[in-house]
């Protein structure tokens, strides 16, 4: 790709000059010094190490260093939520959760790497990975990385991916629908955890009602720890269409996190089921109170008289799927 600037090099980038000091006796090759400089390539990671270098030499041919870069200010536009621009894209960041999202077969668009990702040996396959699935992937410097980070110690690669798109919720094809609705939940790692702990017990589906945060917000993305790629999700659906779906297809609905109602170990949670969290500070709205089949609590020793509710989901989901396995309530 050839853009503007000296010897087709964007204005603010460097082509990287030959490195004589390849680690471990491996082959220097011009334009990958800023890569592998400085570095001690583990033994074990050598033999990746020579793969991933001849590959890469190819595609890296200068480092972006200046924030005006278009790849840079694209990456701040999703990363800032700026939906219009780029309404599809989602920024995923660190090498394990970008991986989990190539594993996902999540398209990829983007991905900007520092040198810090070659320290790694798993950031060494990623990169790898990209290259045989022929990812546009660009270097950018040390400080630039730091800039786009949101977490204090990152891994050297930050990855522009589109957001999946799951059909509507088919419960016809479903004989035992079990559904969670987010209504309000407004921090990302708490999402993040409870769609985690959504594809462990095998949720059917999340629906993130209006006023829940973006569920492809980067920090929920990192908490999720993969799982927002993978469960199935509708996002901002309004209250009015989520009760009427729900009624419609004769789906029970259970209200969470209510101080007064049954102990949630006494609650029927087997059959075609809809599990609602309501917001950190309010809870569940009156709404879906009012059209809940059933309020449920979780029985706390004085004075504790909440959880958060992450670690409220958690507890009712897996008591949820206890249940749908064994098909006894607890005694």
């Amino acid at each position: 790709m050839k853009l503007p600037g000296s010897a087709g090099i964007p204005a603010g980038e460097s082509r990287s000059g030959p490195n004589p000091t390849s680690p471990a006796g491996m082959p220097a090759l011009p334009g990958v010094s800023l890569l592998f400089s400085s570095i001690v390539v583990p033994v074990q990671a050598r033999a990746i190490y020579r793969q991933t270098l001849f590959s890469i030499s190819r595609f890296v041919l200068g480092v972006i260093t200046s924030d005006q870069n278009q790849f840079i200010q694209k990456a701040r536009k999703v990363l800032t939520g700026q939906r219009r621009a780029y309404p599809n894209l989602c920024a995923v960041e660190g090498v394990k959760v970008a991986q989990e999202a190539l594993d996902a077969d999540v398209a990829f668009d983007l991905v900007l790497f520092s040198e810090v990702l070659a320290a790694n040996p798993q950031g060494l396959v990623l990169l790898q990975e990209l290259e045989r699935r022929a990812v546009q992937h660009l270097k950018i410097s040390p400080p630039l990385m730091v800039s786009l980070s949101e977490v204090a110690a990152h891994q050297g690669v930050l990855a522009l991916v589109h957001r999946p798109l799951w059909p509507d919720v088919a419960t016809g094809a479903i004989s035992n629908p079990w559904l969670v609705m987010l209504i309000g939940i407004q921090d990302p790692g708490n999402a993040g955890t409870i769609l985690r702990t959504c594809e462990a017990v095998g949720i059917t589906e999340v629906l993130a009602c209006q006023g829940t945060v973006d569920l492809f917000n980067a920090k929920c993305i990192r908490a999720s720890m993969g799982s927002v790629f993978r469960v199935p999700l509708q996002a901002h659906w309004s209250l009015e269409r989520t009760l009427a779906f729900l009624k419609r297809n004769s789906i029970r609905l259970i209200g969470a996190g209510a101080r007064q109602g049954t102990p949630y170990a006494e609650a029927d949670l087997t059959g075609p089921l809809a599990l609602a969290f309501g917001g950190e500070g309010g809870g569940l709205p009156k709404e879906v109170r009012r059209a809940a089949d059933e309020l449920v609590c979780i029985p706390m020793a004085a004075p504790v008289d909440s959880l958060n509710v992450a670690t409220s989901a958690a507890i009712l989901l897996y008591e949820a799927r206890r249940q749908r396995l064994s098909g006894t309530r607890s005694e």
